[in-house]
């Protein structure tokens, strides 16, 4: 499994609210619709203006078809309908080592 966690800084704070709605009801929608991810989560974080989706992809498969397929059209999607926000993006890839749900277990010893 591999988690991908994408941070988002506003430079100008004015579209805070119009840029979480926009992300909860379209853009995080239209990122699962690609069957690429297994669960997305976004939340608010503690520093003013940031917020942080993070992404669960079954396999390096999956990431590639996103990145390769998907990544830079949904990117620039959000980029366009945010243009003065300033928005900063901060991506991080991790393999993950252990994940436990109701429905999904997966351990690796290193």
């Amino acid at each position: 499994m591999i988690i991908y966690e994408v941070t988002y800084i506003l430079k100008d704070l004015e579209f805070e609210k119009r840029f979480s709605d926009f992300m909860i009801d379209i853009h995080l929608n239209n990122l699962y619709q690609t069957g690429c991810f297994l669960s997305i989560a976004f939340a608010k974080t503690q520093a003013t203006g940031a917020y942080k989706a993070t992404f669960y992809l079954k396999d390096k498969k999956m990431m590639d078809m996103y990145i390769n397929k998907y990544s830079v059209n949904l990117r620039k999607g959000l980029i366009e309908k945010f243009p003065k926000a300033g928005i900063e993006f901060l991506r991080v890839f991790s393999y993950c080592l252990y994940f436990k749900s109701e429905q999904f277990t997966q351990s690796r010893k290193t």
